[in-house]
């Protein structure tokens, strides 16, 4: 394969999700959607916060792999500090600097589910094309006796990465609105640790199985299925919450403008 086909590839498994679920949170608003510049620049601090956190991973470990793929090369108890505690800490609060970029926008408690949900999907994009660069091949690994192509694997954690990013910026972000809107700091705690929490609990899942070698084969599918299931179901869930929260405030702007 050559290598400017790979790169397509790469680009477009790693970038398209994020694109298109980033326009989909943006449109979700019927009255005052978010203005499309400060949307580009909270997907590309994304990009950005991205960059920072793959380079102090690699000085840590002086190579590019997926947080919780670390844990293959260096077992230990302080590396499942690093990559249970450390990373998540670390991420969600790169992600979050990223909402004081956009701070003029977050003018409504909504606004921040959905530029905290795009910075995290530019976040989970961008991560992806150095981890997708680096794992990708074409090789294929036998599941139950059939031939199935790496990239399957790549693609589904690719997916569940960029789920993973929208959903814990997104809580972090609504937690900065609350504080900004309602002056409510206790929100602004909360939601952040909240967002550090679904961080972490992605990262667990994924080194328990690692810690128990189901890495190949039928196992490691329904393994890595379980996690993208997970990210999904909390995808949603802030999804809803998202929608709820428009719909009473776009309830209140149509009742003004039919006054």
């Amino acid at each position: 394969m050559s290598l400017p086909l790979k790169w397509i590839i790469v680009l477009a498994v790693s970038l398209l999700p994020s694109l298109a679920y980033s326009m989909y949170i943006r449109n979700i608003e019927e009255y005052k959607k978010e203005p499309w510049r400060y949307v580009a620049l909270a997907y590309l601090w994304g990009a950005v916060a991205a960059g920072i956190f793959v380079l102090i991973s690699f000085l840590i470990y002086g190579q590019i792999e997926r947080e919780h793929e670390y844990f293959q090369f260096f077992r230990s108890i302080s590396n499942v500090f690093i990559i249970v505690i450390f990373f998540p800490l670390l991420g969600e609060t790169l992600k979050a600097v990223g909402l004081l970029l956009v701070k003029k926008e977050l003018d409504e408690v909504e606004d921040g589910l959905i530029h905290g949900a795009i910075l995290g999907l530019g976040f989970g994009g961008f991560a992806n094309i150095a981890y997708f660069y680096t794992a990708f091949t074409w090789q294929s690994q036998m599941i139950a006796g059939y031939e199935v192509p790496t990239l399957l694997f790549l693609i589904m954690a690719t997916v569940s990465t960029i789920l993973l990013h929208g959903s814990s910026t997104a809580a972090a972000g609504y937690g900065v609105s609350s504080a900004l809107v309602d002056w409510d700091y206790t929100h602004l705690f909360m939601y952040f640790f909240a967002g550090v929490s679904i961080h972490l609990f992605f990262n667990l899942l994924n080194l328990i199985t690692i810690y128990l070698e189901v890495q190949s084969g039928l196992y490691y599918l329904i393994g890595l299925a379980g996690v993208l299931l997970i990210s999904n179901l909390v995808f949603r869930t802030i999804r809803t919450r998202l929608l709820k929260l428009i719909e009473i405030l776009d309830l209140e702007t149509h009742k003004k403008r039919t006054k």
